[in-house]
């Protein structure tokens, strides 16, 4: 789901930022996501891409969508996988101390989806004591701060590399039913998904 969301946002940016961006002030990008772990989430990898629009010679206006997944940890959350896919907006201030190397930081907010799904080993467990787990990681806002370096190899190809940190948090719903008297017994809570990474990645300049 990730990637097919992915290839469809580069495809729409490949077809649209030529329209809006002059020559050499518009990019397109794409990176890979190496996410470290958090406490609730173990370290995982993913994709982001972006199109970003200078407009002056020390700001850009950038438009992002990033998504990865991994393992969770066993602590509020019961051992198994999680995605995440977001979007995310972001203003971001770069110098030139070079010819054809930038400098940049900056941050903006985003909104972020979760899907998790716990481990075999637990459904089965479960089962055995006559029970079905379900927990469901809600929607949520987030802000993010970011800064990196890119170096053009040309007039229109690039390489670039950020170090990017999110603050998040989310509400869990915890759902228990009793596969005997069907029975469900839920609870919920909020855990913080602060989240570090990095990326690495090419870009395309019009």
């Amino acid at each position: 789901m990730i990637n097919r969301t992915f290839i469809v946002l580069a495809l729409a940016l490949a077809c649209v930022m030529p329209q809006y961006g002059m020559a050499g002030n518009a990019d397109i990008g794409v990176g890979l996501v190496l996410s470290l772990a958090n406490g609730h989430f173990e370290a995982g990898s993913g994709l982001l891409g972006y199109g970003q629009l200078s407009v002056s010679d020390a700001v850009s206006l950038r438009g992002t969508l990033i998504g990865w997944a991994g393992d969770t940890e066993a602590d509020v959350l019961s051992a198994g996988d999680y995605r995440v896919l977001g979007g995310e907006g972001a203003v971001l201030i770069h110098i030139t101390p070079a010819k054809g190397l930038m400098f940049h930081a900056g941050g903006g907010a985003g909104f972020y989806t979760f899907e998790h799904e716990v481990t075999s080993d637990v459904e089965a467990l479960m089962a055995f004591l006559g029970g079905r787990l379900e927990e469901e990681i809600e929607d949520t806002f987030g802000f993010h701060l970011l800064a990196g370096a890119s170096l053009a190899l040309g007039d229109s190809l690039g390489l670039f590399c950020e170090a990017r940190y999110l603050v998040m948090s989310a509400d869990i719903e915890v759902t228990v039913t009793d596969l005997i008297t069907f029975e469900v017994f839920s609870a919920s809570d909020s855990i913080d998904l602060n989240t570090a990474s990095l990326v690495a990645g090419g870009f395309l300049r019009f």
